[in-house]
């Protein structure tokens, strides 16, 4: 069965093979691979618990096993366990995020994944800006660099207008469902339908960026 190992997971084993312990010292890179039993390229709970002190306790080796799954995934990756070893140092708290929204771990983030990792309040347009900030190449994806980027405030401030962000098939015209997309995640969709139509002037079942026209809060920072 083939590896399948986080990225930050394969830099940490490369950095590690050019420097191999002294004598003397713990290899934790062999105790990882030596308590990956199904060479899955993680640890579950039960092959996390072998690589600890021998008697540990059920409730200790959980505690310690949650500590090391810095990316809360149900399992403890090469670079996790070498950080929880202290092997290398801890990544930073935006480093740290990535891991986490970065669901199938190849490196890059899409906007479903940050959507999910989103807060379950935040509307799709206030998730979109956050998106198209940080995808600084505009390629429909964040890598971690972008990420970084972003997090330190270093992207485009352009401003952008909800309409826009509202319409995400681009086709300049915002139909309920987009409308939708400008309130909190879990808004009533009576309430959403009452609103679109009391804007919706010719009853169309579209609004044009002159029947949407709400003024200083139709516009967002980027």
């Amino acid at each position: 069965m083939p590896l399948r190992l986080r990225l930050p997971a394969l830099l940490a084993f490369a950095s590690s093979l050019a420097c191999l312990p002294a004598h003397g010292q713990v290899d934790n890179n062999a105790i990882f691979v030596a308590a990956d039993i199904d060479v899955s390229g993680s640890l579950s709970l039960g092959e996390f618990t072998t690589t600890l002190k021998t008697g540990i306790g059920a409730a200790a080796a959980l505690k310690k096993f949650r500590a090391a799954d810095r990316n809360l995934n149900g399992s403890v990756q090469l670079n996790e366990f070498l950080i929880f070893t202290g092997t290398i140092p801890a990544p930073s708290k935006a480093e740290t995020e990535f891991e986490i929204i970065d669901d199938n771990a190849n490196g890059s983030v899409t906007f479903e994944e940050f959507t999910d990792n989103s807060k379950p309040k935040f509307s799709i347009v206030k998730i979109r800006r956050d998106f198209l900030r940080a995808d600084a190449n505009a390629d429909g994806s964040i890598t971690l660099a972008e990420y970084l980027s972003f997090k330190s405030g270093a992207y485009d401030h352009t401003p952008i207008s909800i309409f826009t962000l509202a319409d995400v098939n681009e086709d300049d015209e915002i139909d309920p469902i987009e409308f939708g997309y400008s309130y909190p995640r879990g808004t009533s969709e009576a309430k959403i339908i009452a609103r679109f139509q009391a804007k919706d002037q010719n009853d169309d079942g579209v609004l044009t960026r002159l029947e949407w026209n709400p003024g200083v809060r139709g516009r967002v920072s980027m």
